[in-house]
């Protein structure tokens, strides 16, 4: 027994495991937390292989260690999202994965989106659903880069307009001509 009132020495394997999760959940930018109880192995293993295509490695947890890694991270808010069996997912861009989860829910009827931890705030399922319905970091890049080039496009149509009216009037010169 430790010096703690009726409480066993913490095994080293469990204090690596929290050890490991403190990092990822201090490193992540956002945590996708979802419910997976009624899936069968063949519908888990589809469901681990598409998220892996969106780079997102799907990880069940132990939520009472998970919840030690979440105080020791100084993120114990979280915890209110990990509650029954959790598959939690570490991301970059959390919209991305939202709307990839909340896709493969349509197909997986027993796979729910359950919140999402994302820059400091914890948002559950509604929120989370409707951060889904958000275009992702890259669709956002494309729409900006698409903003930037609107006004070079334009410029080079002014540009070459008088060429175009040139045209234009010596072709009427030659018909008047002709």
């Amino acid at each position: 027994m430790s010096g703690k009132k009726g409480r066993a020495t913490p095994r080293p394997d469990k204090v690596e495991y929290v050890s490991k999760l403190k990092e990822r959940i201090e490193s992540a930018n956002a945590i996708v937390f979802v419910d997976w109880i009624g899936l069968d192995a063949e519908q888990i293993n589809k469901v681990r292989s598409e998220l892996k295509k969106k780079g997102v490695k799907p990880k069940v947890v132990k939520n009472t260690l998970f919840k030690i890694a979440l105080k020791e991270a100084g993120k114990e808010e979280i915890s209110k999202l990990v509650v029954g069996p959790t598959m939690v997912m570490f991301a970059d861009d959390p919209i991305d994965v939202l709307k990839s989860v909340v896709d493969l829910g349509k197909e997986y009827e027993h796979l729910v989106l359950r919140g999402v931890y994302f820059e400091g705030k914890v948002y559950e399922k509604k929120e989370a659903e409707a951060l889904a319905k958000l275009p992702s970091k890259q669709e956002l890049q494309a729409m900006f880069l698409g903003v930037l080039q609107a006004p070079m496009r334009n410029l080079l149509h002014l540009l070459n307009a008088p060429s175009r009216l040139v045209n234009v009037l010596t072709r009427r010169k030659e018909q008047l001509e002709g």
